[in-house]
């Protein structure tokens, strides 16, 4: 009969293998937000504002028109639809100046393009239609990605490393994965909706622009206005992000930690972590449990932290 002891490895194996699974699940419920059982997880509460977005472009866009430029600046009426308490009343787009409707174009589609809110173009404060598109966009990516050190959520469950296979967890994945496909799918039909028409208004928008007597453009200004946000777009989003300026005992810990000096973007913040998750994992040969849970607590931190400065 063999001793207990030769059979430890075996029990350690076990452990382990439940833990990686414990982990997973954990990271899984904390991205999609099922800390309460009184409130819906993140993907069903996107679904409720998507649907929301469906509806409002809906009825909205069809009765913009590229002429009333006020229209796409003011808030609807919350009486003015036949959706009633499911349609957002926000305007279309946020006061910007006329000489920068490219500038407003480019960024608009790039933070589509990247997920990302970082190079915004309009005021992140005031709150309208294609703020609350690009914030889901943003969210979906999120949830998608939920984990540095895990595959995206719509490759899965046929990309779930060996390590975590089970018959619930590949049963639940799917249902998670058809739905944020479907969520996606729906939010690329809202964005292509909206471009379209806000393309109209930002083609006339130019034009009466170029119009003006004071106006130092010509009248094939579309182009000109597209060459000339070149090297204002590249400039702001190389040298004017949002990044915070104030930095509290708790910024200046999670920096020194990953080894910034100053706060980073989110490209950066993100390329330094998996560097660093790699080195640190338990489950590597020089990995540690303790710097690995400090680690992702400086990575939330930071990511918060540069976010809501959006």
């Amino acid at each position: 009969m063999s001793q207990p002891h030769n059979q430890d490895w075996f029990i350690k194996a076990v452990l382990n293998e439940l833990k990686l699974k414990t982990d997973f699940v954990i990271s899984l419920k904390m991205a999609l937000g099922e800390k309460d059982k009184n409130r819906p997880d993140s993907i069903s509460e996107i679904g409720t504002r998507l649907k929301t977005l469906e509806n409002t472009l809906k009825f909205r866009l069809s009765i913009l028109s590229p002429d009333r430029k006020g229209a796409w600046f003011r808030a609807a009426s919350a009486t003015s639809s036949p959706f009633k308490e499911s349609m957002y009343t926000e305007s279309v787009l946020s006061i910007y100046d006329d000489d920068k409707v490219a500038f407003v174009r480019k960024g608009l589609i790039n933070c589509w393009n990247s997920k990302s809110l970082l190079s915004y173009p309009l005021k992140s404060s005031d709150q309208c239609l294609w703020k609350i598109l690009l914030t889901i966009n943003f969210e979906l990516n999120q949830i998608d990605n939920f984990s540095p050190n895990q595959p995206p959520l719509t490759s899965l469950p046929e990309c779930l490393p060996p390590s975590l296979e089970s018959r619930s967890l590949r049963a639940f994945m799917s249902n998670v994965k058809a739905e944020l496909i479907t969520h996606q799918q729906k939010l690329a039909t809202c964005y292509a909706s909206l471009l379209s028409s806000s393309e109209k208004f930002w083609q006339r928008q130019a034009l009466d622009f170029t119009s003006k007597p004071n106006s130092r453009t010509t009248k094939d200004s579309w182009q000109q206005f597209n060459q000339q946000d070149d090297f204002q777009y590249s400039s702001r989003k190389s040298s004017t992000l949002h990044r915070p300026k104030l930095k509290n005992s708790a910024d200046l810990e999670a920096l020194k930690f990953m080894g910034f000096s100053d706060f980073p973007d989110f490209g950066q913040l993100k390329q330094k972590y998996h560097q660093m998750a790699l080195e640190m994992h338990p489950d590597r040969p020089m990995g540690n449990e303790l710097r690995f849970k400090l680690l992702n607590r400086c990575y939330k931190h930071l990511m918060k932290t540069i976010q809501d400065v959006i």
